[in-house]
């Protein structure tokens, strides 16, 4: 449903729902592999019912976008440790739900252009019946902001991004992931049909290692020797390029 109350606004509603065919495709055999997994037995299709509610304004440069939502997946999947290092699908034992909120605004004057982002994301599942924990790897909050100017002979930006905490639930080192902001930049420079561009990317040179090794002290679920990833692993990365236009 989309109401347009003034010209440069518009309103829009929706609920939908749906469900999803048992896969061993989720992020614990992702990371062991298919030889970790046990033969699939038991399990119930995955339910999801969703609802949004987003606004947008465009006017005088400027373009906002606004979002609420809300999710929740009956019997999700997860995989489960089972003898022999080996790992085991299962039903969660409780839904998962996903309430949040997004911001998105973008300014455009002349050739430069102005973006900032914020988002809140609260996502909970079931560890028993009853009981709900945080789900892992998913960070609470997110902000970003970036800068364009975009001329006739090139363009140059630069992104400031911040990630904030994530739950850990299989970490043997800690529970509660470490918040970190991220700056990205990018040049360009055209003249007769090519363009020389250099990307540098993760310029805070934030890793995972320096806060916690890598490798855990024994194989976690499904033998996977590593720990989960809520970091940047590479550090400063720098990418020079040539594009030519034909």
């Amino acid at each position: 449903m989309v109401h347009v109350p003034q010209s440069e606004w518009s309103v829009r509603a929706s609920v939908g729902s749906g469900f999803a065919a048992r896969t061993p495709f989720v992020d614990e055999i992702e990371a062991t592999g298919l030889g970790a997994l046990r033969p699939l037995h038991g399990l119930h299709a995955e339910r999801a019912v969703t609802a949004s509610l987003d606004a947008k304004c465009a006017d005088h440069g400027w373009d906002v976008n606004a979002s609420v939502f809300t999710s929740e997946i009956r019997d999700p999947l997860e995989g489960q440790s089972a003898p022999g290092q080996k790992l085991e699908l299962v039903n969660a034992p409780g839904p998962r739900r996903a309430p949040g909120a997004e911001a998105l605004i973008r300014y455009v004057t002349g050739p430069l252009q102005l973006i900032a982002s914020w988002s809140y994301l609260d996502v909970t599942e079931g560890i028993t019946p009853g009981a709900r924990q945080c789900a892992p790897l998913v960070p609470r909050h997110g902000e970003l902001a970036g800068i364009i100017e975009n001329e006739k002979r090139g363009r140059i930006g630069l992104e400031l991004g911040y990630t904030g905490r994530q739950a850990l639930t299989e970490d043997p080192y800690r529970s509660i992931s470490e918040p970190y902001f991220g700056l990205n930049a990018l040049g360009e420079i055209r003249f007769r049909g090519l363009s020389i561009f250099l990307n540098a990317i993760n310029l805070t040179n934030v890793r995972q290692t320096p806060f916690e090794p890598l490798i855990r002290p024994t194989p976690g679920p499904g033998g996977n020797p590593i720990t989960d990833v809520w970091a940047p692993l590479a550090g400063r990365t720098f990418n020079l390029g040539i594009r030519a236009e034909m």
